[in-house]
């Protein structure tokens, strides 16, 4: 590279000094803003100027934070844009749960976040903060996986939060939420990535908007409910038991959001889970806004098993969505789908083109009990 080299006289030179002494210098912060109050499985954070690092110690970690940013229209952001968060162990594979509490406050990540297992990306890194969660526009996350709740996640006190099936799969309880109006927005321009086989990106609040991206090697699951337990199966195969209904008249909407795959490699399963339970018949799981939903690519079909899974009503147990006494119900207006589509809404499924034009690429069934 050839750089130009420019002669400064004595005279420009005492002009720059002068601007720089008074021109106001504004420091960045660490990327996380928060302290921490408690911690297990993990070392001290390692602060720079737009950088946290965090050194996972052991299989399982929990961080309890409390935000220390300024609250401003209920939000505290508690990593601001262009500042880098990295979670890594030194060879280990881990699960750590991040609880910031906020009170009154809902919490917004709007930087990098990337997690490392050695010199590969991976890891599970989860968000838990009770009164909301906004992922911002310029927020870029790269993980192993990566899970985003309002909901309260117990943990045995020695850091262990994940407990396993009979059958040796992780398993998380999503416990009742301390505000049944909370909710997680994810912003247009926002990128979140689940990297590796059996990886997902999981949100599960009261309320859910995805306006952002989603890609993921594996699985998505989208759960809007007041409480759940999520199974999630290596095998895509998932279990999800919401416990109480979401919040408000569309509890989970998909504006314009992506949820496609990750890498272009062949092989594999990809699916993605989009549940509600809601109080009444009128409350809508709704997919509109431009919205992309699946996983297929040229050479896909065939060789891949990709499906776009969505209940209104019921729970989902391996794969299958089952019908119970909830109500609920789906619309998809101004949607694409590129992968096979299963729906059931315990009150009806809805497709039309009202909001914009919608179009499916594989089968389609929807189901009303």
């Amino acid at each position: 590279m050839t750089r130009n080299v420019t002669k400064t006289t004595l005279c420009s030179t005492l002009a720059i000094a002068t601007a720089m002494v008074m021109m106001p210098r504004t420091a960045m912060a660490q990327a996380f803003q928060g302290t921490v109050t408690s911690s297990t499985g993990v070392n001290a954070p390692v602060n720079g100027v737009g950088t946290t690092y965090i050194n996972v110690t052991a299989p399982q970690a929990v961080i309890n934070w409390d935000a220390t940013g300024a609250a401003s229209g209920g939000i505290v952001t508690f990593q601001g844009s262009g500042t880098t968060a990295t979670f890594s162990s030194g060879g280990i594979d881990f699960a750590v749960l991040n609880r910031v509490n906020a009170p009154g406050n809902a919490i917004k990540l709007d930087g990098t976040i990337q997690s490392n297992v050695g010199d590969f990306v991976g890891g599970t890194v989860y968000f838990s903060s009770a009164d909301g969660i906004i992922i911002g526009s310029n927020a870029v996350i790269n993980v192993g996986s990566l899970g985003l709740t309002t909901l309260p996640i117990a943990d045995d006190g020695q850091g262990n939060w994940v407990t396993t099936s009979q059958a040796g799969d992780p398993v998380v309880d999503f416990g009742s939420a301390t505000n049944a109006a909370s909710y997680i927005t994810t912003e247009s321009g926002s990128v979140m990535s689940a990297n590796g086989s059996g990886s997902y990106v999981a949100l599960v609040s009261p309320k859910i908007t995805h306006s952002g991206t989603i890609l993921t090697d594996s699985d998505a699951a989208l759960v809007a409910a007041d409480g759940a337990t999520i199974t999630f199966r290596p095998s895509g195969l998932y279990d999800i038991v919401m416990y109480a209904p979401g919040a408000g008249a569309t509890p989970l909407t998909v504006d314009g959001g992506v949820i496609a795959r990750n890498s272009t490699a062949l092989g594999g399963v990809h699916r993605a889970y989009l549940t509600t339970i809601t109080p009444n018949s009128a409350n809508t799981l709704l997919i509109t806004g431009g919205a992309q939903l699946g996983f297929d690519i040229a050479g896909s079909a065939g060789v891949e098993d990709n499906v776009v899974v969505l209940s209104a009503g019921g729970p989902v147990i391996a794969d299958n969505v089952y019908w119970n006494d909830a109500p609920g119900q789906i619309k998809i207006d101004g949607a694409f789908v590129s992968s096979n589509l299963r729906a059931m809404g315990s009150s009806g499924v809805t497709v039309a083109n009202d909001l914009g034009s919608t179009s499916f690429t594989g089968d389609v069934s929807l189901t009303n009990p």
